[in-house]
């Protein structure tokens, strides 16, 4: 019986430590989607589409205040080279937006999961952190600016764009599917404390957080 005593006490001291290790532990699955060149972009009434880089520190600004985040975190992302595509109101509202990285000569990284890089290559565009603002939901904002989005990767020198969802969000995957976009594959993202593994069907890769995967080894061309 003491002995049995002794394992109690140490299973109850290792508790704690085991229910702080699963909490380090996370995990989502993202559905990709690709986007082939469409002849023709849709226009929204009332609604004009615009894309923003470098100087437009401005609407980065008001994106960053609107969604509560770090406004010069929004502001970095411009002068790295990404572009913010914004769906701007009669009335001056910024009704919905999103980011896209299309490197035309050498890579860029984009942020991605767990604090994860996205190394993207010339030849692909990649879609990100995408939002409409609750006024505006329901009116295939979304949509649009993802045909818009893949466009301006097009005109930037990319063969295709992707974009992605959490397979739970349903709305965004039904958003991507409706912008004519192609289921691609399923990725599976783990992270355990300082490690991340992505993984899909004949890949897989382990990184430190803060670390980088690249789109064209994660989804090759051809898969």
């Amino acid at each position: 019986m003491t002995v049995f005593r002794q394992m109690d006490r140490v299973l109850l001291r290792l508790r704690p430590l085991y229910w702080s290790a699963r909490g380090l532990i996370r995990s989502r699955t993202l559905a990709f989607f690709v986007c082939q060149r469409q002849a023709q972009l849709p226009t929204p009434d009332g609604t004009e589409i615009r894309l923003g880089g470098v100087g437009r520190e401005d609407i980065a600004t008001r994106l960053a205040v609107a969604r509560g985040d770090d406004p010069r975190e929004y502001c970095a992302r411009l002068t790295a080279g990404h572009w913010v595509i914004y769906a701007l109101g009669s009335d001056g509202d910024i009704q919905s937006w999103g980011w896209l990285t299309a490197p035309a000569n050498v890579p860029q990284d984009s942020p991605w999961e767990f604090g994860i890089r996205m190394r993207v290559a010339p030849g692909s565009g990649f879609l990100w952190d995408y939002f409409t603002m609750p006024d505006y939901r329901g009116r295939g904002l979304y949509r649009i600016l993802l045909q818009h989005s893949a466009e301006q990767c097009f005109l930037r020198g990319a063969r295709r764009a992707l974009g992605y969802a959490d397979v739970s969000n349903t709305a965004s995957s039904r958003g991507l599917a409706n912008a004519q976009y192609l289921g691609q594959a399923e990725i599976h993202v783990k992270r355990f404390g300082p490690f991340c593994q992505i993984s899909r069907h004949g890949f897989r890769q382990t990184v430190l957080v803060g670390g980088m995967v690249e789109l064209d080894a994660l989804l090759p061309h051809t898969v």
